[in-house]
């Protein structure tokens, strides 16, 4: 799911981040590119909102989802405040836009 920027989410994230909740894809259909390409629409969202950052939160025990996520160019920001169910996780954000200023050429 995508939450956009400015939505409720857990207060470990910045209220202005967008980010990807819960992105599931059935066993039955892995290993054919819906993981990305959910996770892609997500990233053409908050895009669409000029965000500068997207976030998502996941765990080493993510054994697929976790390798996909740092392939597409989302890197480690720093460990979720407390466990979940036991599981420790980390939050991960993948920078969209540097928006530098390029002045005009005179």
């Amino acid at each position: 799911m995508y939450v956009g920027p400015g939505k409720p989410k857990n207060t470990f994230f910045k209220l202005e981040w967008p980010i990807i909740r819960m992105l599931v894809v059935d066993p039955a259909y892995r290993g054919q590119g819906i993981g990305r390409a959910l996770t892609e629409e997500c990233v053409r969202r908050a895009r669409r909102y000029e965000s500068l950052v997207i976030a998502l939160h996941s765990a080493p025990i993510m054994k697929v989802a976790l390798p996909m996520y740092q392939r597409m160019g989302f890197e480690f920001h720093c460990d979720a405040p407390a466990a979940i169910f036991g599981v420790p996780y980390g939050i991960y954000l993948k920078q969209l836009s540097a928006h530098c200023f390029q002045p005009d050429a005179v």
